[in-house]
């Protein structure tokens, strides 16, 4: 879905996950203790049993470093400067391990009962705003919570209450909003506590999503979603709903996106973009956000309609997503007659992303037909179905425009036969001297078919096309770089590279 920067080489590197093992009679004690430190709280109860019916399955991730004796060299990488590295790891074998730490195990009594009167209280006397201005199911969902991500379990609501509300008092805070908060609290974050993108990498990433002390002892963010967990931590340790929203491929990107939604006083969620409720508009297929009550899991739901397990992509096996799409950009629903592809039960529907096309929504056939719904516009797709070989593409590409309707690429209208072209890849022009490869889409293969081959001389090439029909959809790499494939693709109109 996202991708960070990858772990530099080491002389052995192994992946792995390991999982901790559940103990049911540890966690029902967990639960019953806590229960009863609550016996007079009617609200806290309540709170307890939403954490409790929606723990399972949820776990955090916990980054390792281990020599081939199984001796814990995590300190010693995760401080090593990324350009002195490989002189420590030639000396020692090094596997890089993943364990899965399942909350079952990971919960106990203090931790939970800290947590809730954490949460309580800035519920019943919010930093801002009048005392309960939200729901109690948005308070369970989006300020309750005890984790955010995958990060292992830690201390974060203490430490972050104790740090910005502290820092908001010395503004005049009855005369904020919580949108001005937000901005207060995001130039805090780029500024003072210094976490930001704009300093290079020079250390390992030390988890998938990084706990308070991780964030403390690093000051870095790897990734748009280490920002993301960070911001949420902050802001629903303050008592300010807040969720993460997940772009798992763009539409017209590269790779993915994970940011924060914060509620503000029309008890809706926003971007990070304050008062913009579509900053993505005709740039996402799909968006959802990030809930800790558990939601019906799309490969759970395609194995009861008969579909089998290998057939289903992973990006699908989910039980905490909801889909926001329409919140964010123009949305459509899409049917199509598949008639012809008698064996599939269900389809997908994929984005052009990183020089693949990616599932990012799949729907149920019914009659011959499927029905694709809440799709992002002005963004080109395929069709395809999956078996355990991975994606199949079916029919022929498309773009789901502005208004809504679709069209097909395919270049039997076109009024020329020249195409002039002044970039290679969105916003980067030619170089001269440098060769290029101009690419046609095969909707009979589904592949990219080579048309022709020049070296640029100037900042534009001119292409001649043969006289046959083409798809219309195209992509130009430079020649140098035969496994360059994230390029995006582009039609022509009317002199003009329109980039997907």
């Amino acid at each position: 879905m996202l991708t960070t920067k990858p772990l530099p080489y080491c002389k052995v590197f192994v992946l792995f996950f390991l999982s901790s093992c559940h103990n049911s009679t540890n966690i029902e004690t967990t639960k019953s203790e806590t229960l009863s430190y609550f016996s007079k709280n009617n609200e806290a109860k309540l709170a307890i049993k939403f954490l409790f019916d929606n723990y399972k399955g949820r776990y955090g991730l916990k980054t390792q470093f281990l020599t081939r004796d199984g001796i814990d060299k995590s300190d010693e990488v995760l401080n090593l400067n990324l350009y002195d590295y490989q002189n420590y790891l030639d000396s020692v074998d090094v596997n890089s391990s993943i364990t899965k730490i399942y909350d079952s195990t990971a919960l106990d009594k203090n931790f939970l009962i800290q947590n809730m009167n954490l949460a309580l209280m800035v519920y019943e006397n919010p930093i801002v705003g009048e005392k309960k201005w939200y729901d109690w199911k948005t308070f369970c969902e989006y300020v309750l919570p005890y984790r955010v991500g995958v990060e292992v379990l830690n201390n974060w609501r203490p430490y972050f209450y104790k740090r910005y509300s502290r820092y908001l008092k010395t503004f005049d805070i009855e005369k904020l909003s919580i949108s001005n908060i937000s901005e207060i609290l995001k130039l805090e974050l780029e500024g003072t506590s210094r976490y930001t993108f704009w300093e290079p990498q020079k250390k390992f990433k030390p988890s998938v999503n990084q706990t308070v002390d991780e964030i403390l002892k690093f000051r870095t963010q790897f990734s748009c979603e280490d920002y993301a967990v960070h911001s949420t931590y902050v802001l629903r340790s303050l008592g300010i709903p807040a969720a993460l929203e997940v772009i798992p491929y763009w539409g017209k990107f590269n790779f993915g996106h994970i940011q924060e939604a914060i509620m503000l006083e029309d008890q809706k969620f926003y971007p990070n973009t304050p008062r913009d409720t579509m900053p993505f508009l005709y740039q996402i297929a799909k968006m959802y956000r990030k809930t800790f009550s558990k939601v019906k899991n799309p490969t759970e739901q395609m194995i009861s309609y008969g579909e089998a397990y290998e057939n289903i992509p992973k990006d699908f096996n989910y039980d905490d997503l909801i889909d926001v799409t329409s919140e964010r950009t123009k949305v459509s629903n899409i049917t199509f007659d598949i008639s012809q592809y008698k064996s599939i039960k269900t389809s997908y529907l994929c984005v052009y992303n990183n020089g693949q096309w990616m599932p990012v929504d799949w729907a149920k056939v019914m009659d011959n037909k499927v029905t694709f719904k809440n799709i992002g516009r002005n963004i080109l797709y395929h069709m395809g179905q999956y078996t355990s070989t991975g994606m199949k593409l079916i029919k022929e590409p498309f773009i789901l425009d502005a208004k809504g309707n679709i069209n097909y690429p395919i270049d039997n209208k076109r009024n020329t036969n020249k195409l002039t072209i002044y970039n290679w890849d969105r916003n980067k022009t030619l170089d001269n001297g440098t060769g290029y490869i101009l690419y046609s889409w095969d909707i009979n293969t589904h592949s990219w078919q080579s048309l022709y081959e020049i070296t640029a001389s100037e900042t534009s090439l001119q292409f001649s096309l043969p006289n046959e029909t083409l798809c219309g959809l195209y992509k130009l790499e430079p020649s140098n770089q035969s496994n360059f494939t994230s390029v995006r693709p582009f039609t022509y109109k009317n002199g003009e590279q329109i980039w997907w």
